[in-house]
């Protein structure tokens, strides 16, 4: 026969409930599109962004003029990653229709409604030398941020893989070891990275550290060999996608799927 639950047993119960529910309401959530919340964010984003970059976060500097967005352009953001927790809100945006406006800002809610923090646009932004520091642009953004608010819960951000700097310095030796580039000071601004054992697809922008040189975009397949990390194949840019059929429509992670039978296919990208 079970014995009865005592009254502490139910304390204890009522504790470790409220400790679950209380995790569980800190972790860091996405606005529904259409929510009073997600337009209260992405209005707050777009008056930040009138007076942007002369208002911008002063632990960030440009060498380019045109980081911002031209004053008689409708602004309407395309949100590839928006966070929010205890009051402070994570926004990576495209502006829709404009080919260089990818921003990046911190909001935080104020008794007037929700502020923005900080903006920041990746493409441009100075970036340390990846000799002297990691060649992912958005770790320096984040990290930069956290310095400078101590308090941002750090899980707003999104998540940059360990693995993926010594990918990207081995893809900068190697450009730099072919003549691709002059002095293999580059910085890359990350689009899409999935890996699974010594296989990985990325698509990345390269750029030089002060941001004043953005290359073609390099999508490809990467393979680890003999500790190095290695570009085997890479999606056709411009006038060489257009000759060929697969790059044309769109099919070329699947050509390089049939070409490289051993990568997994959980890595490629999506139709």
């Amino acid at each position: 026969m079970k014995k009865p639950l005592t009254i502490l047993s139910y304390i204890f119960l009522w504790l470790a409930g409220l400790s679950l529910s209380s995790a569980a309401a800190q972790a860091p959530y996405t606005p529904q599109p259409g929510s009073v919340e997600r337009k209260a964010i992405m209005d707050a984003l777009r008056a930040g962004l009138e007076a942007f970059p002369h208002s911008a976060d002063p632990d960030f500097a440009y060498r380019r003029q045109d980081v911002g967005v031209p004053a008689d352009l409708p602004v309407r953001f395309v949100v590839h990653h928006l966070k929010v927790k205890e009051g402070w809100a994570w926004a990576e945006v495209d502006v829709k229709d404009y080919c260089c406006a990818t921003l990046y800002a911190l909001l935080r809610r104020e008794e007037r409604g929700w502020a923005v923090q900080g903006m920041v646009n990746p493409l441009y932004v100075v970036c340390p030398d990846p000799d002297r520091g990691d060649p992912v642009v958005q770790q320096f953004i984040y990290e930069k941020f956290a310095e400078k608010f101590p308090l941002l819960p750090r899980d707003i951000f999104p998540d940059v893989p360990a693995d993926l700097s010594p990918i990207l310095k081995n893809i900068n030796e190697g450009l730099v070891r072919n003549g691709l580039v002059v002095d293999g000071s580059l910085v890359f601004f990350v689009r899409y990275f999935k890996r699974k054992g010594d296989w990985a697809w990325l698509k990345v922008q390269p750029r030089n550290a002060e941001g004043t040189l953005i290359t073609e975009e390099l999508e490809g397949l990467v393979h680890l060999e003999d500790g190095r990390w290695i570009l085997k194949a890479a999606v056709p840019c411009c006038g060489e996608c257009e000759e060929d059929p697969d790059c044309a429509a769109g099919r070329y992670p699947k050509k390089v799927m049939r070409l490289f039978p051993k990568a997994p296919k959980e890595i490629f990208p999506s139709p």
